[in-house]
């Protein structure tokens, strides 16, 4: 017996009792339409050789209709969650955090018109991205009292998507205890010999940042967390922030108009080696959690 499907012979033919069955694969250079069979060389039970069979009892045919499949989706997905004990991962019980509306992607071909979408509410996100072109993703700052898993880059990345990948990324906000929060001595001072350090009868500088514009408190993963003002003996005290790396923004031009420029730094360090960390402008890195932490501010005053 042959049995040709479309002109082609089936693939395989298997006999149950009097049951035949066949099938033959359906390719895409068959010609779309009503599917033709045909079943010829048998004989009947006489003996007898039987005409071509070409059309079903009933008179039902089959049809092939191809469709154009879409293209591949280039997509960065993840979830913004709870990071309860503070491990960057999403662990067993930690919620997602729902209707977080600052994650956001920019894709560098086009700068000008950055992404934004809304978690879901088990936190999930997704974006479909441009193949082929450098993208920043982050989230557009930490809520207030929460910190990142890593201060650093643990809220953003860059990525190179290809053509159909699916990337994943996860955000993790960690509420921040109060056992946790660090406090911020900041001591500004004239430093008078340009050392960064405050020495013996370098007098401080008060009323600083009562302009709430000179100088203010920054974290790259947060943005502004605090406005301190110096007091009279150019002291400002923070309390109550997240571990994360702060940076003493000053504004320069508001700065000189109160006479002073500014000039090097000197940070207390965490370890013992009692060396100063001199810098261009005052940076603490990354703090441990439930630490105090001094920055001098050195300034010159202007001739």
């Amino acid at each position: 017996m042959l049995v040709k499907i479309n002109e082609v012979k089936a693939d395989t033919l298997t006999s149950n009792n009097s049951t035949w069955t066949t099938t033959r694969t359906i390719l895409q250079t068959d010609s779309e339409g009503v599917v033709s069979f045909s079943i010829s060389g048998y004989e009947d039970v006489a003996g007898n050789v039987a005409a071509d069979i070409t059309n079903t009892t009933d008179g039902s045919s089959t049809s092939i209709a191809f469709s154009e499949l879409p293209e591949p989706k280039t997509m960065i997905s993840g979830v913004v969650f709870t990071d309860t004990n503070w491990n960057g991962v999403q662990d067993p019980g930690e919620e997602g955090m729902a209707n977080y509306d600052r994650m956001i992607t920019i894709n560098y071909a086009d700068p000008n018109n950055p992404q934004q979408v809304v978690t879901n509410n088990d936190g999930s996100y997704s974006f479909e991205v441009e193949p082929g072109a450098l993208t920043l993703f982050q989230t557009y700052y930490v809520p207030s009292g929460y910190v990142v898993y890593d201060p650093l880059r643990s809220w953003y990345t860059y990525i190179m998507p290809q053509e159909g990948e699916d990337m994943q990324f996860d955000v993790g906000f960690h509420p921040v205890t109060e056992s946790e929060q660090v406090s911020l001595e900041i001591q500004t001072f004239v430093d008078y010999n340009w050392n960064g350090i405050r020495d013996a009868g370098e007098p401080g500088v008060s009323g600083l940042g009562d302009d709430g514009l000179t100088f203010y408190i920054y974290t790259y993963s947060i943005g502004p967390v605090a406005y301190p003002i110096t007091n009279s003996e150019g002291v400002a005290v923070v309390d109550n922030l997240v571990p994360a790396d702060f940076a003493l923004l000053v504004d320069a031009d508001s700065l000189e108009e109160q006479g002073y420029y500014w000039t090097s730094t000197y940070l207390e360090r965490d370890d013992d080696s009692g060396k100063p960390y001199d810098q261009t402008y005052p940076v603490v890195d990354n703090p441990t959690p439930g630490s105090n932490r001094t920055m001098l501010v050195g300034l010159v005053l202007v001739s």
